[in-house]
């Protein structure tokens, strides 16, 4: 059962920009959740916002940076980040996720980047160009499933699994090439594109230290194409059992600012408490990720919170169905009280 679950959240979280989805004229925000403060009451922070569940906003009216100077203002915030994410689980709508930082000190740090100019060939980037545009369109459908079994993602939307299969063959023919890129390339849209492309590879384990350290990376998105493709990877250990993702990085991850950084990073915990943690790493969670932890499940979207639900569950030790019957019910307030009053004692 929690397998089975595990699967479908890696499959449905997907950020989708304002931008991608501006054919339509407005949208209707359905959740606004917040992260990150532990002292700042969070009523100062939805004021800051200005926005409320139920209003409509048009990605032309949207001013991200007006709204982010607000939030830096409330006394106590050092810093803040805001995410539109396109689509939430009951209506399809808007999800808004702010996030504020109460300490000028970061747990997540980021990697400098080169100079040089680097591109993926130009195949790779036409090709990766118009799967964005067809995983856009699978999103607007629903019809964001996808088969993770080999290692790397196969949407169900036809158009887009056809151009995925391309990156499977580009993976092998320029693996070296898009190992340069990553590594060097000054152009963070060109890193991008080999994160995610470089997934692709036959054997997974060649290409895992490229992805660890492109978690790192200066760019949101690179970050985010990696570690999701990590997240894959690590849910496919019992058919791929070489393959060694580990675990450290990730609790300083969901400590990020990013709401995609915390996303991400969930997942890929997520799929490894699930393949038998040693007892030292379910330690390190109970000892260092609680509050990211508890904030995360607390989320209203489901799809968005159950990755760290399920391994508060874990780290707690209750059993898998009893956590997924609760996180599916009208209780779900009273059991994540009861979890976390067991992962504290």
């Amino acid at each position: 059962m929690a397998i089975f679950f595990t699967n479908r959240l890696i499959q449905t979280v997907l950020l989708v920009s304002l931008v991608s989805l501006s054919r339509a004229q407005s949208f209707k925000i359905t959740v606004i959740d917040l992260y990150g403060n532990r002292r700042v009451p969070g009523a100062a922070i939805r004021a800051a916002i200005g926005l409320r569940e139920g209003d409509s906003l048009n990605p032309q009216s949207f001013q991200k940076e007006t709204i982010l100077s607000r939030m830096r203002k409330i006394p106590g915030v050092t810093d803040a980040a805001l995410s539109p994410v396109c689509c939430d689980d009951r209506e399809n709508g808007l999800m808004i996720y702010a996030g504020i930082s109460e300490s000028a000190s970061q747990v997540f740090t980021y990697r400098s980047t080169s100079s040089a100019a680097l591109k993926v060939p130009v195949a790779i980037e036409k090709t990766y160009t118009a799967f964005s545009e067809a995983q856009a369109n699978a999103i607007r459908n629903g019809n964001a499933g996808e088969d993770d079994s080999e290692g790397h993602a196969l949407m169900k939307d036809s158009a887009a699994r056809s151009l995925q299969l391309k990156f499977i063959g580009y993976a092998d023919r320029y693996e070296d090439s898009l190992r340069i890129v990553l590594r060097q390339s000054a152009l963070a849209d060109q890193r991008a594109i080999a994160a995610a492309v470089i997934a692709y590879a036959a054997d997974k384990r060649q290409v895992v230290p490229d992805l660890l350290g492109a978690i790192h990376d200066s760019a949101e998105d690179v970050r985010n194409n990696a570690a999701r493709a990590l997240a894959i990877m690590a849910g496919c250990r019992n058919f791929h059992p070489a393959l060694i993702i580990p675990f450290e990085p990730f609790i300083d991850m969901i400590k990020s600012l990013v709401w995609t950084d915390r996303n991400k990073g969930c997942m890929v915990l997520l799929q490894q408490v699930m393949n038998d943690p040693a007892p030292a790493e379910i330690s390190a969670l109970k000892r260092e990720a609680i509050p990211e932890l508890a904030e995360m499940a607390a989320w209203k979207d489901r799809s968005h919170a159950g990755t760290a639900w399920f391994i508060l569950g874990r780290i707690a030790g209750r059993p898998d169905k009893e956590v997924a019957d609760a996180f599916h019910s009208d209780a779900r307030d009273s059991y994540l009280s009861g979890m976390l009053a067991a992962v504290k004692k």
